[in-house]
């Protein structure tokens, strides 16, 4: 008989409100049961919803920012905040004098750097998008809440240290103050280069 397959971008296109509502909630509702590194959950949910299809689908500009936010959270909850990593402390406000000369000054990194998963996927995607996102356009509230969601992911990456080198920092840091500029804010973008991320 015919295929029931289709491809997610012409569901979202295509399908009733209601199938597409559905959807969304059903991938929300995944990222929701993952919260809090829950070591019952995110094993079957990263089953259902591997990291490479997560990864596609919020890198995916074809579909709904909504969707792509619900996407970004499964990795944040599936994926990124998950055992064993966890949050460095780049500022240690107290030290001890014969600790200065026998401990490296650089944070410690806490990502698995042997993981199963291409992590540097994810660093490209964040940093492509806060990049060519600098401007919030007022009217759009779902890019605007998607770049809210990258941001959260992009924090908790940065806490566990998946962001550790200078270079990488000084990247990110111009692009982010102009995005948290409110100035640069604009009702609607009607000229301009197309934002994007990549």
């Amino acid at each position: 008989g015919e295929s029931d397959w289709v491809l997610l971008g012409d569901f979202m296109g295509t399908a009733p409100a209601k199938d597409r509502e559905y959807f969304l909630t059903i991938v929300r509702l995944c990222a929701n049961l993952c919260v809090g590194a829950n070591e019952t959950t995110v094993p079957h949910i990263a089953n259902v919803i591997p990291y490479e299809i997560a990864c596609a689908c919020v890198k995916a500009r074809n579909l709904p920012s909504q969707l792509r936010g619900a996407f970004c959270d499964i990795l944040l909850h599936a994926f990124v905040d998950i055992a064993p990593h966890s949050e460095i402390n780049y500022i240690n406000l107290t030290r001890v004098w014969s600790d200065l000369t026998s401990k490296s000054s650089q944070p410690h990194v806490n990502f698995d750097i042997n993981s199963n998963y291409d992590y540097s996927i994810i660093k490209r995607f964040v940093m492509q998008y806060i990049k060519a996102n600098t401007v919030q356009v007022v009217n759009n509230a779902d890019e605007n809440a998607l770049t809210l969601t990258v941001l959260i992911l992009l924090r908790k990456m940065f806490s566990f240290g998946f962001f550790y080198n200078l270079e990488e920092m000084c990247e990110l840091s111009l692009p982010l103050v102009h995005l948290l500029d409110g100035r640069t804010d604009v009702m609607t973008l009607t000229k301009g280069p197309q934002m994007s991320d990549g």
